[in-house]
C-alpha cells in the first residue's frame, strides 16, 4: 500500500504530530480525520508562521504552532542559506531534515505544544476537525516541504534569478 501522508521526511515529521508513536492505544478519530482530509472536508487551509487555519464543514479550526527559539531558527536559516537557490523554491532535500534532526531541532512540534481551537462541541483538544486540518497540513508539506520550516518561523523561499513572472512576459514575443 502506498502511503498518502508523510511521504517525505518533512511530511513524516508532521505526521508524527498527528500520529505519535508513544501512544498506548489507537485514536479512534484518526480514520475519520484522514477521510475528511482526503476528501473535500478541509477548506480554506491557510498557513502562516506559527499559525494554521482551516475550515471543516461548518467548523473553523485554528492551530497555533510554536516558533523555533532563536538558536535553532538561526541554525535552520544558515542551513537553508547554504542550499542552491533552485532547491529553496519550495522543495527541500530530505538530507536537510536529517541534518536538523542531528542538531536536535524538531521539524514539527509534539502534539502537546500545539494550541488548537475548534468551534465544535468536542471536549478533546485534538478533535476530528483539528486532526483533519493537521492531515491536510501533512499533505501540503509533502507537496511543498519549505512549508515545514516556514511554519516554525524561518523563511525558506528565495527568488530564483532565472525566474520571470508570467505577467512580465510579452505574449506577442513569447508566441511570436
Amino acid at each position: 500500500m502506498i502511503a498518502e501522508h508523510g511521504v517525505t521526511a518533512w511530511g513524516h515529521a508532521w505526521l508524527r504530530t498527528v500520529e505519535p508513536t508513544r501512544v498506548t492505544r489507537p485514536n479512534p478519530s484518526l480514520p475519520r480525520a484522514r477521510n475528511l482530509a482526503r476528501g473535500d472536508g478541509i477548506t480554506d487551509l491557510t498557513m502562516a508562521p506559527g499559525l494554521l487555519t482551516a475550515g471543516s464543514g461548518q467548523y473553523r479550526v485554528r492551530i497555533e504552532i510554536p516558533l523555533w527559539p532563536a538558536e535553532p531558527a538561526a541554525l535552520a536559516a544558515k542551513l537553508l542559506a547554504d542550499l542552491p537557490p533552485s532547491l529553496v523554491l519550495g522543495d527541500l532535500p530530505d538530507s536537510l531534515a536529517a541534518e536538523l534532526r542531528a542538531h536536535d531541532i524538531d521539524i514539527a512540534p509534539p502534539p502537546e505544544e500545539l494550541t488548537p481551537h475548534c468551534d465544535c462541541r468536542d471536549r478533546r483538544p485534538l478533535c476530528v476537525h483539528v486532526l483533519a486540518a493537521l492531515y491536510a497540513l501533512v499533505q501540503a508539506v509533502d507537496e511543498r516541504p519549505a512549508l515545514a520550516v516556514e511554519l516554525r518561523g524561518v523563511t525558506a523561499t528565495t527568488t530564483d534569478p532565472d525566474w520571470i513572472p508570467v505577467s512580465e512576459l510579452s505574449v506577442a514575443g513569447f508566441y511570436g
